[in-house]
């Protein structure tokens, strides 16, 4: 997803959302109108560091916020961050606005199944026609 021209905010943040939504591994690389650079690693789509010029961790996602205009690109290397970098995924998508991990709903256990060639379930069948319908 190379850009070779500056981009508002929105699509920058829309860049990174879709890295999010993918569950992409790697690195979100920005770099801003006015000569600074922002970078995001991402394992499975979780955002796992975040660096803003000088900046790390949360300080940085809070910088990235403040951009005006920049371009991006996304690298599926992981580049090395320091630990101060290290953010929580969570606290991540708090502060950018980013969507959550859509909640996994228990399935709903499987109701009686149809007996072959009919509508009715077993137990309909065996309260209309009794137990010997089958058999």
């Amino acid at each position: 997803m190379p850009n070779r021209d500056y981009h508002p905010y929105l699509v920058l943040w829309n860049g990174l959302m879709d890295a999010v939504v993918q569950k992409l591994s790697g690195t979100f690389l920005i770099a801003t109108h006015d000569n600074a650079s922002c970078r995001f690693a991402l394992e499975k789509g979780r955002l796992t560091h975040c660096t803003f010029s000088r900046l790390h961790g949360e300080d940085a996602l809070l910088a990235f916020t403040t951009i005006q205009a920049g371009r991006y690109s996304f690298n599926q290397q992981t580049y090395p961050f320091r630990s101060v970098a290290m953010v929580a995924h969570e606290r991540a998508v708090e502060l950018l606005g980013l969507p959550a991990e859509p909640e996994v709903k228990p399935s709903a256990p499987a109701g009686p199944k149809p007996v072959s060639g009919s509508l009715f379930t077993k137990e309909e069948m065996e309260a209309l026609f009794g137990k010997f319908y089958f058999e």
